[in-house]
């Protein structure tokens, strides 16, 4: 690369010109030594990197060397580093550091902690992907509180005596109010999960689960630069979320013995939505029937015991529905032993469905 021309007009210093060589002679290893790393190679300060970064019209030091490596790469190296980002968008990338044992604990957790709140913070980005994991909760039935930055003050505070379950979600591990929180967590006896970076850090080593997301700018603090950690992220999310609603549905198997079934239908009624869920399990008792929805309530203590169960499963459905407009009852089959639940909502306008 012809450094004159990419220099001109800038009016460097001598030493300003120093480092600009050794970036773009180091460009494979400047963004590992981070800014005070290149200061301390070149004998001069961070101040003197940063006002180079300026005078070459960058928004920062990690702006600077990624502007400046896609001036002096290859298209072979070109074509590599999107084949490597693209490939950052699979559950691959996730498998890499995590395993499915740790997505079945987390599912497990939800479902034993589903009578107590859940709280999930992050700061920043971190934040935009804590509130849509919240969402995602509530969708499924679970009580769950969020909260990013200074918001949680006094919040989270409040709410510990009721935790369940801490999620936590931080791109570096080593942000200092999640840090905090967590560990404060985890000395409350609070089960906590983490999400950060793949390398060692801090907020890791409070969680009772750790769940590693490769990070692909380490030293991008702004969020700058194209990265598929927040993408993977909510991928982690999903898979959670779908290894619950199996656990869910085991629930509903495991009652029906080794020939049960459990059938789902939906269909739309004028402007309802009716869906109806069908076992040939062992039934329940019409003295029961009235009570199944009560929080706690279990039909067979002793068979409960055996099979595990807490009597909370029905309540949080109904609460569900009901927050949603909508009802929920329980017959016997027509045929054979069995129960079937059906559950009616309001059909949402498309603006509705859309928000």
């Amino acid at each position: 690369m012809n450094i004159e021309k990419i220099t001109q007009g800038k009016n460097l210093t001598d030493t300003e010109h120093t480092v600009l060589e050794y970036i773009l002679d180091h460009l494979d290893t400047v963004q590992t030594e981070g800014v005070r790393g290149v200061a301390r190679a070149n004998y001069t300060s961070t101040s003197t990197i940063m006002r180079l970064a300026r005078k070459m019209n960058y928004s920062g030091f990690v702006d600077m060397c990624y502007k400046l490596r896609s001036l002096v790469e290859t298209p072979h190296q070109t074509m590599q580093e999107e084949e490597d980002f693209l490939n950052g968008f699979s559950t691959q990338s996730l498998l890499n550091y995590n395993t499915y044992t740790q997505l079945k604990i987390c599912a497990e957790k939800l479902l034993e902690q589903r009578d107590k709140m859940i709280f999930v913070y992050g700061t920043g980005f971190s934040g935009t992907v804590a509130t849509y994991l919240t969402q995602k909760l509530v969708n499924m039935g679970i009580l769950c509180f969020s909260a990013t930055g200074g918001d949680s003050v006094g919040i989270f505070e409040n709410t510990l005596e009721r935790m369940g379950m801490f999620f936590c979600i931080s791109k570096s591990g080593e942000t200092s109010m999640v840090r905090d929180k967590i560990k404060t967590a985890q000395e409350n006896g609070v089960c906590t999960v983490a999400i950060t970076g793949e390398q060692e850090n801090s907020v890791g080593r409070y969680a009772d689960l750790w769940f590693r997301v490769e990070n692909q700018w380490k030293l991008d603090d702004q969020n700058t630069m194209p990265n598929t950690f927040f993408p993977q992220v909510m991928m982690l999310i999903e898979l959670i979320a779908y290894e619950y609603r199996r656990l869910c549905m085991e629930n509903g198997i495991k009652y029906s013995g080794s020939m049960g079934f459990v059938h789902t239908t939906l269909k739309t009624v004028g402007d309802t939505v009716v869906i109806s869920v069908e076992d040939n399990g062992i039934g329940i008792p019409n003295e029961d029937m009235e009570h199944i929805f009560e929080r706690f309530y279990r039909v067979d203590k002793n068979r409960s015991r055996a099979v595990g169960g807490t009597g909370l499963g029905l309540s949080i459905v109904s609460d569900t529905v009901r927050r949603r407009g909508g009802s929920i009852r329980a017959q016997h089959r027509q045929s054979g032993s069995g129960t079937v639940f059906i559950v009616e909502l309001p059909l949402a306008r498309r603006e509705e469905a859309d928000e």
